[in-house]
Formats: structure tokens, sequence, C-alpha cells
């Protein structure tokens, strides 16, 4: 029996059979040694890594493995084993959370997916009615006429121009687009990873709040994985927070918010609000991302409308003795 077949099985697949390993009542040592034969060669590599995650080897969350998916549960069991907590304790809940926190953003993941076919459609739509308009329509109407002996209205002769001058300066538009598409990436990787995004993506008009949403979410989960593995309330969310960010609580989040968790958390009462703070931020990201799919939607919209008016505007003036308006 091969219980992860595909060369792409990520952290989340091993760490699923894991924990219905853990479940059945085994320990997390035994439940990886009775999965270890049953996996195909392409995975051991992720079983060494996770017994190195086991044994306290540090080395994995050093700066070259950063692409690891083991990059950022290394880093939180060296804080809980620096800190005095329950190493084995912790892997265990952190692989028990890690199929709720999948769950909890499949709505906003989806959102996502959404939201770059949106993309992808309204693009292809503009740079096949821009072409189109740039090499086949303006130019056979440019010869036509000037075989007519006829007059191009200012309008349409405006619009050649500047078709001209796209023709010109296309690759310096090409690179200009290259950072946008950089950042649609970046996203993405980050909510897939459950990594923070960068700082800057933060301060994007459009992004803002779905970065803000994304690191709170991280935060909260990483405090509540110390927590529940023997760290006190305040080192859980401190040190949680620094994995997100080197910015202090009070800088990064609003004061209320920071405040009823602390309450939360010395309350012994931290499951209750993180059920109440992700149902909140769930919301809120997936606002920001139908709000943002929304005003995307209607910039490339209005784009194509010009474009397409323009077109017709430019084609037609002639035909119907519009010209001498212009």
């Amino acid at each position: 029996m091969i219980l992860i077949s595909s060369p792409n099985s990520n952290l989340s697949q091993l760490l699923r059979h894991l924990n219905h390993q853990v479940q059945q009542g085994l320990s997390l040592e035994q439940a990886l040694a009775r999965l270890e034969p049953l996996l195909p060669a392409h995975a051991q590599p992720q079983v060494e890594q996770l017994k190195k995650v086991l044994q306290g080897d540090v080395s994995l969350h050093a700066t070259p493995y950063q692409d690891s998916p083991f990059y950022d549960l290394s880093r939180l069991a060296a804080i809980v084993r620096a800190k005095g907590g329950s190493l084995s304790g912790f892997l265990e809940r952190y692989i028990s959370h890690s199929h709720a926190m999948e769950v909890s953003w499949r709505g906003v993941w989806d959102g996502v997916q959404s939201l770059l076919g949106y993309v992808f459609a309204l693009l292809m739509v503009a740079i096949i009615v821009f072409s189109v308009l740039l090499i086949k329509v303006l130019p056979g109407f440019q010869a036509f006429y000037s075989e007519m002996n006829m007059e191009l209205p200012a309008f349409t002769l405006t619009l050649i121009s500047g078709m001209e001058t796209f023709q010109s300066v296309w690759i310096f538009v090409l690179i200009g687009l290259i950072p946008l598409f950089w950042i649609g990436f970046k996203t993405v990787d980050c909510i897939r990873r459950l990594r923070p995004m960068p700082d800057f993506m933060q301060r994007l008009p459009g992004l803002s709040s779905i970065a803000k949403a994304h690191l709170r979410y991280i935060w909260l989960a990483n405090a509540y994985l110390l927590n529940r593995s023997g760290l006190d309330a305040e080192t859980s969310l401190r040190e949680a927070l620094q994995l997100c960010s080197s910015a202090s609580p009070e800088e990064k989040f609003s004061q209320p918010e920071y405040l009823d968790l602390m309450i939360a958390l010395k309350t012994d009462a931290l499951e209750q609000e993180l059920a109440y703070q992700f149902e909140r931020l769930n919301v809120a990201y997936s606002a920001a991302l139908a709000s943002f799919k929304t005003k995307f939607v209607a910039g490339v919209s209005t784009l194509v409308t010009i474009v397409v008016g323009a077109a017709i505007i430019a084609v037609y003036l002639p035909l119907f003795g519009l010209g001498s308006a212009f």
C-alpha cells in the first residue's frame, strides 16, 4: 500500500496521515515508524526532515532551507524547545491543527483562485482586442482611405499615431508589467505556504487588507500552538509575532484586538477567542478579496471598453461622414 504516491506531495499530506495514526492512540514516533515503510522513495526526505524536527535539530530553520515546507515548523519547534515546552506535544498539536488551518482557509484560497481566473480572462480579452486593433484594423483602414483619397478624421489619425508610438515602446510596457505579475505570484505563494507577505505588500492599495488579515491569521495560529505546548500566554503571543514581523504587537495590530487576545490567553479562553477571531478574519479576508476583485474587474472592463469604443469611433467616423465634426 502506497499512502503518498505523487512526487509533489507536501507537508500537509504527510501530516494528515500521521494525524490519523496519532488519533488512534499512537505516539508521534510510533506513527512515523509505522508509516515510513509504506511511503515511496521520493517521500523519504520529508520523513528524514520530520525526524530532525522531532529530535530538536535546528538546522532546518536556517536560511538555506527557507523554501522547505519544514522551515516554519522547525522554527516553531526551536522556540518550544528553547522555552522549555513539550516538543512532542507541540508536534502532535501541530499535526492535528494543520488540517483545521487548511480547512479554515479553503474558502480564502478558492477566492484567490477565482480572482486569478478573472485576472487572466480579462487580461486575455484586453490583449486580443488591442492586438487586433494595432495589427489589423487601423492600418488596414488607413491604407484603404489613402487609396480612395479620403480624409481621415483627426480622432482616427490621433489613435493611429498613438498605436505607432506604442509599437516603439511596447517592450518597456511589458517590463513594467513584470513587477505586477511578481506581486501576484508572491501573494498566492504566501497564502499557500502560510508565510507572511513582505511589508511593502501590506501598503499596496487593494492588497493591504488581504496582507494584514493573512498576517493576523498566521500570528494567531502560531500563538495558539505555542501556548498549548506549554509556553505562557505573553511569551506565546510575542514569539509568534517575531516569526511574522519585527514590529511590536501594539504597532502591528489594533490595541483592542491585542488586549482581547491577551485576556483570552491569561484566562485560559484562547480556543474560544481564536474561534471568534478566525471567523472574523475569514469574513474580512473574503470581503477584501471580493472588493479587490470587483475593483480590478471594473478597472480592466473600463479599459477594454475604452479601447473597443475608440476602435469603433475611429473606424466608423469616416463612413458616416462625421470627420469634419472632429
